[in-house]
């Protein structure tokens, strides 16, 4: 049996609609963007594993709660 292979994944905030300015994670493939705790929308510097969901592989929880 294969793996899955994670293409696209997004997080929004609870309680809000699904839209751009409510997304805290944005990722395709392997790259992410993600919403700091001062609301900075950056590039994730880690590369993520395509089988993986980004909350497993989040190297600084400090940063983004």
């Amino acid at each position: 049996m294969l793996d899955p292979i994670v293409k696209e994944e997004n997080i929004w905030l609870a309680g809000y609609s699904r839209r751009p300015s409510s997304r805290v994670l944005q990722r395709k493939n392997q790259a992410a963007f993600l919403v700091d705790v001062t609301g900075e929308k950056s590039p994730s510097p880690e590369s993520f594993y395509k089988n993986e969901s980004v909350f497993g592989q989040l190297g600084e929880p400090h940063r983004f709660p």
